[in-house]
């Protein structure tokens, strides 16, 4: 998610883990969210960013193999 939004993405779906949450018995579904905002954070905390306002695509690169980012 956060790479999709580094690479231009205005919003990016979270659909899946959202049902895990509600299949778990529909508290779950905060708890889901809760866990994936600490991941976010945390995320944007190593990457030296306080904000994904700060995020472009220089914070992506790509695995070995794959060509470059396009423009």
């Amino acid at each position: 998610m956060i790479a999709a939004v580094a690479l231009g993405a205005r919003a990016a779906m979270i659909g899946r883990p959202r049902a895990y949450g509600l299949v778990a018995g529909g508290a779950g579904v905060a708890d889901v969210l809760s866990s994936m905002r600490e991941d976010m954070v945390r995320t944007l905390r190593l990457l030296g960013a306080n904000s994904v306002e700060e995020l472009d695509a220089s914070f992506v690169r790509l695995a070995l193999g794959e060509g470059p980012i396009p423009p």
